[in-house]
């Protein structure tokens, strides 16, 4: 039941933003309806500009970069994620639309039609590249479905897994990957994951739409079961969730910039990206 609620709370949260967003100050500010961060290896920042139809690129000082906007075969992107050499792979629709794709471009933009994903994908939600060489994606809303970075065009699965739950959100440490459910957000083994011998290596109580590691391996998450408006903080030693910061508004996806101590967070409904420091304060507000 709390995962039929929790789709239906994000369905409803999405259909919100298409409708809303059509009023935004789109035409004087890119941001509409921005949803899932990345960052690539100089801090550049991507944001699935949702009803954009766009990927965006803000450099480390906040400024776009209008040449490196990615738009083509581009439609209602929920996330995206940079994998180990640099390509940048793109999760189209998703939650209800009955469709959806992921769309895969090289590290300056130009699409590689050969790698697009439209088959091993329904419903897509969330994506995230780990630093072994694969990419995982919530596709069907609870199944997880893991690709090799390099290899077959089209990419085939390397490994299906069942989430048991409604999955929003994605992320991916060293050896680690971790997903958000209304319930609860999982941490696992990345290699027992993907032999099929694996079991709960953790469990934040609270449950996370979007998710993001720092170096250390700290667990940041937000938009969870307990409160939907803040961002969380679980320490990677000592398994204890905290608040790090509450919110005026759901936190449709988080990136850190462990280089520059910055914590991104994007609210889709207000079209813009506050950056806040290590210790939760308001740094800057990207429009």
């Amino acid at each position: 039941m709390k995962s039929k609620k929790f789709a239906s709370t994000i369905a409803l949260l999405l259909l919100g933003l298409s409708l809303c967003a059509g009023t935004s100050f789109a035409t004087t500010y890119p941001l509409n309806a921005p949803l899932g961060l990345a960052l690539d290896a100089k801090g550049n920042l991507y944001v699935a500009n949702n009803v954009g139809n766009q990927i965006l690129v803000y450099s480390p000082s906040y400024v776009q970069q209008t040449k490196k906007t990615i738009s083509t075969n581009v439609s209602n992107p929920v996330g995206v994620a940079i994998d180990v050499i640099g390509n940048i792979w793109v999760v189209n629709g998703g939650y209800n639309n009955n469709s959806g794709s992921v769309t895969v471009y090289s590290p300056t933009g130009v699409q590689d039609p050969s790698r697009t994903l439209t088959n091993q994908v329904f419903n897509p939600s969330a994506i995230a590249a780990d630093a072994v060489g694969n990419v995982w994606i919530v596709t069907g809303n609870s199944t997880i479905v893991v690709f090799p970075v390099a290899g077959l065009t089209p990419p085939a699965p390397i490994k299906t897994i069942a989430a048991g739950a409604i999955v929003s959100g994605l992320a991916a440490h060293n050896m680690w990957i971790a997903w958000g459910s209304y319930t609860a957000t999982e941490i696992e083994e990345i290699g027992p994951m993907l032999s099929g011998a694996y079991t709960v290596y953790g469990a934040v109580p609270s449950g996370a739409y979007a998710v993001a590691y720092d170096a250390a391996g700290n667990l940041y998450t937000g938009g969870g079961s307990t409160n939907y408006t803040a961002i969380n903080v679980t320490n990677a030693i000592t398994n204890v969730t905290s608040e790090l910061v509450g919110l005026s508004y759901f936190p449709f996806g988080i990136a850190i910039d462990n280089a520059r101590g910055r914590i991104y967070v994007a609210d889709g409904f207000n079209n813009k990206i506050d950056v806040f420091n290590m210790s939760g304060v308001l740094q800057h507000t990207i429009q």
